[in-house]
């Protein structure tokens, strides 16, 4: 593959991996509004308890399934861009411990350092 295709293909990689991303925060604000409603509605103490312990367990459920499905759909091939473009660019300024967020991403925040990353690899491809 030529560098322009491989370019290309890591920049298309990154508009969908940042696509997935917004539309997952988008569920998750979601969420949050209707939790915060609920909260906002809720009669007394035991009930705000209720609905504190269901967000929280809907957060933790969540950011797992976030986490597998980014495992399962974008971490292959987001190291192995990673590491293709980093064997062309002639000084890639890379950062040593980017790596790590591409195998073990905490949450979307550290998946759109990820794509941030890439992209930025990309463009340094001449």
């Amino acid at each position: 593959m030529s560098h322009s295709e491989l370019q290309s293909q890591a920049l298309k990689f990154v508009d969908d991996l940042r696509k997935w991303i917004a539309t997952r925060n988008s569920e998750r604000s979601q969420r949050e509004a209707k939790y915060w409603l609920e909260m906002s509605q809720a009669n007394d103490e035991a009930e705000r308890r209720r609905i504190w312990n269901e967000q929280t367990a809907d957060i933790l459920q969540s950011s797992g399934s976030m986490r597998d499905e980014y495992s399962a759909k974008f971490k292959v091939k987001a190291m192995i861009l990673r590491d293709e473009l980093l064997t062309r660019i002639p000084d890639p300024r890379s950062d040593s411990s980017a790596s790590h967020y591409y195998k073990y991403p905490t949450n979307q925040l550290v998946m759109g350092m990820v794509a941030d990353d890439l992209e930025r690899l990309a463009r340094q491809l001449q």
